[in-house]
């Protein structure tokens, strides 16, 4: 049986996608807080980039890998080159759901 548990974020829902993009988003969140641990959740926001929040490119690459694997998604890697910000990254694979 796996003890799986969600921590609350101090994050204003306002912040958080909605609708279909509401799930990819948690799980670009849950794979950005396992890959780099010391990133306060609540900084884990569509308008930030996993550079400003520390992550290196083998981070972002991990996070990446994490999320495909957590959502069964298949995508291309070039799609992933020059996203800005989390919200476009979430955006991207949303369009593969």
């Amino acid at each position: 049986m796996s003890e799986h548990t969600t921590e609350p974020t101090a994050e204003p829902t306002a912040l958080r996608p909605s609708g279909p993009e509401a799930e990819v988003f948690e799980a670009v969140r849950r794979s950005i807080l396992e890959v780099v641990p010391e990133v306060p959740a609540d900084e884990i926001t569509p308008e930030a980039s996993m550079v400003d929040l520390g992550c290196n490119s083998v981070d972002r690459a991990d996070v990446v890998t994490l999320v495909l694997e957590d959502l069964d998604l298949s995508v291309p890697v070039a799609e992933f080159q020059g996203l800005p910000t989390i919200g476009a990254l979430v955006a991207t694979l949303s369009r593969h759901r």
